[in-house]
């Protein structure tokens, strides 16, 4: 029963810990400097930075046309 307890402690407190962090200090999460220690040990810078444009020219269109519909809706 106290294992369950335990995980379950870690789990809030890893979120906590998480939330903390903010925005600005993402790089510090355990998880995303995981992810640059894998790229770096890997030699995939490259590819890191062919998938991330690729990632932010989506979302840069979404937003775009979220914002042209936003602007249609409040024009009627």
């Amino acid at each position: 029963m106290t294992t369950q307890t335990t995980a379950t402690t870690t789990k809030e407190e890893q979120a906590k810990a998480d939330a903390a962090i903010g925005p600005r200090n993402f790089r510090h999460n355990p998880d995303i400097e995981n992810f640059y220690r894998f790229v770096n040990e890997n030699a995939l810078r490259h590819e890191a930075k062919v998938l991330f444009k690729t990632i932010l020219d989506r979302l840069k269109k979404s937003s775009a046309k979220k914002a042209k519909e936003a602007k249609k809706a409040t024009r009627h």
